[in-house]
């Protein structure tokens, strides 16, 4: 990898420098013989050559190293140490020591502008480049070929115990029987000599491997205009994407007498390509205005090379394979089609009105072959109801709008669109199946279950008006309405009312204040989650599901406020403060869901945040910019611990017990950049430095005087730990123009520079959700000690660098 790196930059800096090394090219190349197509070059003027490029050579003052276990583990026992380590900072490409070649320009132009080539390309040889290339002829043809590859750095320090990764096939050398770490009543906590089985069984056969994927992306398009009327466009990519991604899989259920909790590494090998054609004509209505109408489709195609991977199970226990199965089967995203038809309109009317429309069609189709209900072979399994899914969506979109400009201070704007999202998937009844392939919770003899293919129309319609009094002030008010209508949900149909007011002022040349406030209300015809779960339950014996006193927010009432204001504030022309700028901004979103105080769910969700921003410029090439951001993001929601009957439609235990939580985020932001013109046109200096850092508390207590929830050894929860995040970088550039006469005397035509830089970037992240998942949670977690994770996220890294680079341009 090193060495294409090094070949592609050294490749790439050799073309480059091949080009216009001497200002006396142009003139060889008059003095040669008369070509064989001058009358081209004649007709065009001839070619212009143009062209940049920087390359350059990094260096680290600290380089986070690969990878980090800072987690509680049999030899660490109180957790902790450096977690310092490359996952985060590399997420979306490498950035390595050495030689490196940023960017290139290469452009080819006859001088008349008709036709015009460009090659670009970013991080030349890098994980991350991407190449460009443009060709046209004004006025007629436009192509452009692109090639990315966009890497996802997802870990480097995950801890694994399996062989095969990136196979579908994950096999482990540990092997513990899963019955020998059950808990016996009426403790409630493994044993210390369990404890020490797993660590026994783990010692020595754990490495660290790389979690990500790989994309790679190649892409066509072409537009021709043969003339003013016509406009044909089409385009083609290609993706790939390979890797590994961790997923968590139970076995047996959630019952913790039979619960096996892991992580695995599943792998990634598909295919993405999607095509579009359209063709629009343009022409003279009449009455003198003008319409247009465009005929378009696409496909989109996604082809999944593995339809599912099967883990060995290292608590495999061979006196009760029915519940500790020996492996474990999940599954991937099918593969599957989607294709597109739309026409869209437009069209000037009398009196001032543009009318515009659009209507599309969507058919979406996945048929992969069903998988067995289980890979363990010590239970019986059941006939599927159906050899595949047979599925089908149907959409159908129409959005118009009518803009009307009826004198010059008023305008007035209609909306209309209509979504219908039809699900024709057959809704299958399955009688019998086998859960995580285990007996603990599988076999659910006289438990069926349908699945259920929902669908949607949503409609929304608004009017709005806009109104300009005077060359200072517009005013603007909107009123919306948005409707869902949905089968297979909790609600069937839900109303929302939307009135918005906009103000703009303008005060001379001095201060803009722009300023808007929104208020909706939702409402839900019918909310029945017992129906919705008698649909699913296809039986009238008992089973348990949601607390049907659950309200889910996406259908639930809510009332919702949002208001915007922002205020520009520059000196007057002509005084001392002409080059100040100030601008305060501020914004609001309140959310609350006024349902009975008995219900659970989301209760209110709010966020506001408050910033200022201020920017001086002393001198043309220098100035000074800081800016602040406040934001707090306040959540309040109620859950329960208590199921439902679905047969009888009342809950499953009493008193019901109910817990509320509120999650309350404050983040911080400040940014500071300058910009020095040292030594005009010869030196300039940058400066800039952020730092962003945020705070969550998210704490637990009691509800409406509901019993509170407890866990299986009586302990009533608690207030969870802070969420914390602190990242910062410094970056500052020195940048030095070389004379243009010791350019012109080195051959070069162009501007050259040399650019020193150096950065330092931290991020630091304490989260109690992450911090434990390793292969050793069962140390922390003593209520369960069948459980492997892989330790699989750690954004936390401290880098320093120091990079050099030349940039030229011809």
């Amino acid at each position: 990898m090193a060495f294409r790196q090094f070949l592609l930059t050294s490749a790439a800096i050799s073309v480059v420098t091949a080009m216009p090394l001497s200002a006396t090219a142009e003139t060889a190349a008059k003095e040669e013989p008369a070509r064989s197509i001058p009358d081209f070059d004649a007709a065009h003027g001839g070619w212009s050559y143009s062209g940049e490029f920087e390359a350059g050579w990094r260096s680290f003052i600290q380089r986070p190293p690969k990878s980090a276990t800072p987690w509680v583990s049999p030899t660490n026992p109180a957790g902790g140490g450096d977690r310092n380590n490359r996952s985060k900072f590399e997420e979306y490409g490498r950035i390595a020591p050495g030689l490196y070649a940023e960017y290139l320009r290469m452009t080819l132009q006859t001088k008349d502008g008709t036709y015009w080539n460009e090659l670009r390309a970013d991080n030349i040889g890098n994980n991350n480049q991407r190449y460009v290339f443009d060709f046209s002829k004004a006025g007629e043809h436009y192509l452009t070929l692109g090639w990315d590859e966009i890497p996802h750095l997802y870990n480097t320090s995950a801890l694994s115990i399996w062989n095969g990764v990136g196979t579908t096939t994950l096999t482990t050398p540990v092997t513990i029987p899963g019955n020998s770490l059950s808990i016996v009543a009426p403790a409630t906590t493994t044993t210390a000599a369990q404890r020490a089985a797993v660590t026994n069984a783990l010692a020595g056969k754990t490495n660290l491997i790389d979690v990500g994927i790989d994309r790679r992306k190649g892409s066509a398009a072409y537009r021709w205009t043969p003339d003013p009327n016509w406009d044909v466009k089409a385009s083609y990519s290609h993706e790939t994407r390979e890797g590994t991604q961790i997923a968590g899989f139970p076995i047996g259920g959630l019952a913790g007498t039979g619960l096996q909790q892991m992580q695995a590494p599943r792998p990634i090998d598909d295919t993405t390509q999607i095509g579009k054609l359209s063709g629009q004509y343009f022409g003279p209505t009449p009455w003198g205005g003008h319409y247009n109408v465009q005929v378009g489709g696409g496909f989109s195609l996604y082809d999944n090379s593995f339809n599912s991977f099967t883990v060995q199970n290292p608590f495999f226990d061979p006196a009760n394979p029915r519940v500790f199965s020996p492996a474990a089967r999940i599954s991937l995203m099918p593969s599957n089609q989607a294709y597109n038809t739309g026409v869209t309109t437009g069209i000037d009317l009398p009196f001032k009105t543009r009318w515009n429309s659009t209507f599309q069609y969507t058919t979406m189709r996945q048929n992969e072959a069903f998988m067995p209900f289980t890979v363990n072979p010590n239970i019986t399994t059941f006939l599927l109801p159906a050899s595949s899914l047979n599925g089908e969506v149907n959409t159908a979109l129409y959005n118009t709008t009518a803009t009307t400009q009826w004198t010059p201070e008023f305008r007035t704007t209609t909306r209309y669109r209509y979504y219908d999202n039809d699900n024709q998937t057959p809704e299958l009844l399955m009688p019998n199946y086998v859960v995580e392939d285990s007996s603990a919770t599988g076999i659910a003899a006289g438990i069926p279950r349908r699945s259920l293919s929902m669908s949607y129309t949503k409609q929304n319609a608004s009017g709005e008006m806009q109104w300009r009094p005077a060359k200072w002030v517009t005013f603007g008010s909107t009123f919306g309405w948005e409707q869902w209508d949905r089968s297979r949900r909790d609600a069937n149909v839900t109303n929302e009312f939307i009135g918005k007011l906009t103000a703009d002022f303008k005060v001379h040349d001095i201060a803009t204040l722009r300023t808007s406030g929104q208020y909706s209300e939702r409402r839900y015809d019918n909310y029945d989650g017992l129906a919705m779960a008698r649909d699913t339950y296809y039986s009238a014996t008992a089973n348990n599901g949601t607390n049907l006193l659950m309200r889910k927010f996406d259908m639930a009432n809510r009332n919702q406020t949002k208001a915007n204001a922002f205020l520009d504030i520059s000196g007057p022309a002509g005084s001392v403060f002409r080059d100040f700028v100030i601008s305060p901004t501020a914004g609001l979103r309140f959310e609350d869901y006024p349902d009975d105080p008995l219900f659970f769910g989301l209760k209110k969700s709010n966020t506001w945040n408050a910033g200022i921003d201020v920017t001086y410029s002393f001198t043309p090439g220098s100035s000074i910019q800081a800016s602040y951001l406040y934001e707090t993001y306040d959540r309040f929601q109620v859950g329960s611990g208590t199921l439902t009957n679905s047969a009888t439609g009342l809950p499953n235990a009493t008193p019901i017990n109910a817990f509320g939580s509120n999650t309350l985020e404050k983040v911080q932001t400040i940014l500071i950049a300058s910009t020095l013109e040292l030594i005009p046109g010869v030196l300039d200096f940058k400066l800039g430095y952020a730092i962003s850092f945020s705070h969550e508390d998210w704490d637990y207590g009691p509800y409406n005087g509901y019993a509170m929830l407890a866990n299986a050894g009586g302990t009533v929860y608690r207030p969870f730990p802070t969420v914390s995040t602190n990242y910062q970088r410094l970056d500052a550039s020195l940048k030095h123009t070389i004379d243009p006469s010791i350019v012109a005397k080195l051959g070069w035509t162009g501007e050259v520079y040399v650019k020193a830089r150096y950065i330092w970037e931290r991020n630091s992240v304490d989260n109690w959700q992450q911090d434990l998942m390793s292969p050793y949670l069962y140390l922390v977690d003593t209520t369960l000690a069948r459980m492997i994770d892989m330790g699989a996220t750690n954004p936390n890294y401290d880098a320093q660098y120091f990079q050099v680079s030349l940039n030229a341009k011809w």
